[in-house]
């Protein structure tokens, strides 16, 4: 049985599937929303194109195809496992402080 292959397997299944309910679950849990999306966004931004870049320089110095063909499978998957510890944080960080952002105001 070939058990690095599994563990690949399981590993990329989970870096694949656990991103968007991971954010769709910081995003309900934060008082402020917009703010959190928009760090989580952010961090995407910045995050995903960095692995492409490490991934083609690691790539040319190791010359090795398995490796940019890693980091251009998992520079999306990881840029959202990290934008959702992004606004997990961010997330947290409000409900810590005591901010109370209601999602619906009246105001008078």
């Amino acid at each position: 049985m070939d058990y690095p292959a599994w563990v690949f397997g399981l590993i990329a299944f989970i870096l694949f599937g656990l991103p968007i309910p991971f954010s769709v679950f910081v995003l309900a849990i934060s008082p402020a929303k917009g703010q959190t999306i928009k760090r989580m966004f952010l961090v995407f931004i910045s995050v995903a194109p960095a692995i492409v870049v490490v991934g083609v320089f690691a790539a040319r110095l190791l010359a090795s195809h398995a490796v940019a063909r890693l980091t251009g499978m998992l520079c999306v998957p990881v840029a959202l496992l990290a934008a959702a510890f992004a606004g997990l944080h961010h997330a947290r960080r409000l409900r810590s402080r005591g901010f109370d952002f209601p999602s619906v105001t009246t105001r008078n």
